[in-house]
């Protein structure tokens, strides 16, 4: 089954039903049905310093060989 019915919206028709205005509902009663969930936070101690290790490519590799030699 299909209809096919067009969407027409006209700000200006009367019939169109008008917002409520904000004066009503000041008055509206203010309920909660719980209360909210505690908020649960769980901090960690930062991560050990680790000492890093110096990698030394190939020219590295051949400074401390000709370091050591001609020291």
């Amino acid at each position: 089954m299909q209809v096919d019915a067009p969407l027409i919206f006209r700000a200006s028709d009367p019939q169109a039903p008008q917002p409520a205005s904000t004066g009503e509902v000041t008055h509206l009663p203010v309920a909660r049905s719980s209360r909210p969930a505690p908020l649960l936070t769980t901090v960690r101690p930062p991560p050990e310093a680790q000492p890093k290790l110096k990698q030394r490519g190939f020219f590295g590799k051949i400074k401390r060989f000709f370091g050591g030699v001609f020291h």
